[in-house]
């Protein structure tokens, strides 16, 4: 990992994010991002879409020590036993949440449940919003890719159809 410092830190002091694969007990993703000294930890049971137009239901779970940014392999003992980890995406993220025309800290965007996040990685290259579908410290987020020109791609409303009588 050749951007992100093994100590856990990037080495060009921005701020990482780590996508781990899981095998078991269900296949499902962690997306994670270094705010706060922590990683904060979602589980994306599908993995990250590269479609704008679907959403991806992100689930908060525990913070983890920076530590285990770096954490792969095989025989890795968890709470729930044993399970193969693997690295599968890996670099370092901006926040481009703002709020009265002040860019947000990464903290403070959290705290808010909007992050707008574009991310330097190998796989997930540019914009991405996590947001808060909920309340409480274990609520649901959704992870979206955001469009190109860096909007949230909005779904069309349905056409009404016009009959003359």
């Amino acid at each position: 990992m050749s951007d992100v410092d093994p100590r856990g830190g990037a080495r060009d002091g921005g701020n990482i994010f780590v996508v781990h694969k899981h095998a078991a007990p269900s296949a499902h993703f962690d997306f994670r991002l270094a705010i706060g000294g922590v990683l904060k930890n979602w589980a994306v049971p599908n993995g990250p879409s590269l479609d704008p137009r679907v959403k991806r239901l992100a689930v908060a779970t525990d913070d983890l020590a920076l530590g285990p940014a770096n954490l792969e392999g095989s025989g890795t003992a968890g709470p729930r036993g044993t399970a193969a980890v693997e690295v599968w995406d890996h670099g370092t993220f901006d926040i481009l949440t703002e709020r009265d025309g002040r860019r947000l800290t990464p903290e403070e965007a959290f705290n808010e449940g909007r992050l707008l996040l574009n991310l330097h990685g190998q796989r997930l290259i540019g914009g991405w919003s996590l947001q808060r579908t909920g309340r409480g410290k274990k609520s649901n987020w959704l992870l979206i890719r955001m469009k190109e020109d860096g909007g949230l791609l909005r779904r069309p409303k349905a056409k009404v159809r016009q009959t003359t009588g």
